[in-house]
């Protein structure tokens, strides 16, 4: 569909509210939950390095400095903190404020209200599983062969 190309917003209801939403980028979903990872990591360090002294601190510092989470196990941090509840709640937040302002108080509240069916359903649109559901394998395969054949349009030009 053409409105999913353009990444058209839709109406969804969430908890008896109809809110507008928008599918997010790579970029939107894993740039904050990375940065989320990092500054949890930061803040036990700090909290743990409070309570030591001298040589043990400096040792701990240089431990944790050395063992700051990159590349794969990373990607694995940042992936356990999106499933998580606290990060499902963080991406609901993204996902609607592309099109209207909500709170995470109002974001709660809607979780707490939305029905398995709702949730489920924009779970589906995010990720872009309901437009792919309702394709036969063999679009499916033609869409992922589109895909990996598509020009790259900065070499186009």
């Amino acid at each position: 569909m053409i409105s999913d190309l353009a990444n058209t917003p839709i109406e969804i209801t969430l908890g008896g509210r109809k809110l507008k939403v928008q599918r997010l980028t790579l970029s939107e979903i894993f740039t904050p939950a990375e940065t989320k990872v990092r500054q949890e990591y930061i803040k036990d360090t700090i909290d743990i390095a409070k309570t030591l002294t001298g040589t043990d601190k400096e040792e701990f510092l240089a431990q944790r400095k050395r063992d700051t989470p990159k590349g794969k196990d990373l990607s694995v941090l940042v992936t356990e903190y999106l499933e998580s509840p606290v990060g499902v709640a963080s991406q609901l937040l993204i996902l609607l404020n592309k099109c209207q302002t909500i709170s995470e108080f109002e974001v709660s509240d809607l979780l707490m209200r939305s029905t398995e069916t709702e949730l489920d359903e924009i779970r589906k649109f995010a990720t872009g599983e309901d437009v792919h559901e309702e394709m036969t394998p063999e679009k499916k395969t033609e869409m992922r062969l589109a895909e990996m054949v598509k020009p790259n349009l900065s070499q186009i030009k």
